[in-house]
């Protein structure tokens, strides 16, 4: 996001929890621009705005989020990691699934779901009729 439509965030924010911004000065102001900015600096705008939108809509809590909040919003709007650039980082991609599986495994003791973890990661197996895993994307 820019700086303009961080404002035009924050201004929504704002709207709805008036009280964060008040006892303000300019530079405190202008200092929130800049972490918001720097937070969803890679994020596009109608996915913060819809992060703010469901906070504003869904959340318990009276307060002015952080931007760690909307964050997790974002993350479970859209769960999958970016589409591997080749078939070697989606291997990549795999085998760490497959760690994470494992940690997951020895840690608590009891076999995970292979299928949460595919939904997780992006990634669908499929056994071959030769034994050998096929893997796709989404």
């Amino acid at each position: 996001m820019n700086r303009n439509e961080t404002v035009q965030i924050l201004n929504k924010l704002n709207k709805k929890y008036p009280g964060y911004f008040r006892a303000m000065n300019k530079d405190e102001k202008e200092a929130v621009v800049t972490r918001w900015m720097s937070a969803f600096q890679d994020v596009d705008f109608d996915t913060v705005r819809a992060a703010a939108d469901h906070y504003i809509q869904y959340a318990d809590k009276n307060f002015f989020p952080y931007t760690d909040e909307l964050e997790k919003i974002i993350k479970k709007m859209h769960p999958y990691p970016e589409q591997p650039e080749s078939p070697k980082d989606l291997v990549d991609l795999y085998r760490q699934m497959l760690i994470d599986f494992q940690n997951e495994w020895k840690s608590t003791g009891d076999l995970p779901s292979m299928e949460d973890y595919e939904a997780k990661y992006g990634i669908r197996t499929e056994l071959r009729p030769d034994g050998h895993t096929e893997l796709h994307w989404r």
